[in-house]
């Protein structure tokens, strides 16, 4: 009788952890995918990263906003264009926000 109230302790702690894993799996990814900004957002953000109002960003202009430069530069000329900004907002290559701590060089302190 002792080891079959063993056994079945051990088949439902078992259980549980099998649906705590799943529950972690199934969890994570939804929690680790990026947004996809409004048109709004992207055009605050482009102004942001884009302050002189050139047709094109640098890669150092850029990468404080955009998390894949090359998935975002789509005629790979080494600038991005608004354009192709839009476009990667659209496809969540673009941060909600510049990334804390980042330099860009421009001598710009906000703290």
């Amino acid at each position: 009788m002792f080891k079959i109230m063993l056994a079945s302790t051990a088949v439902a702690a078992g259980a549980a952890l099998f649906a705590g894993s799943a529950f972690a799996q199934s969890a994570s990814p939804s929690s680790s995918s990026a947004t996809k900004l409004s048109q709004a957002q992207c055009e605050t953000l482009w102004n942001q990263a884009n302050p002189s109002k050139s047709a094109t960003l640098s890669m150092s202009q850029a990468q404080p906003y955009v998390s894949d430069f090359k998935s975002v530069d789509t005629d790979n000329d080494g600038t991005i264009s608004q354009a192709e900004f839009t476009k990667g907002c659209n496809n969540s290559h673009v941060k909600s926000s510049a990334a804390a701590g980042s330099s860009s060089g421009s001598g710009d302190s906000n703290q």
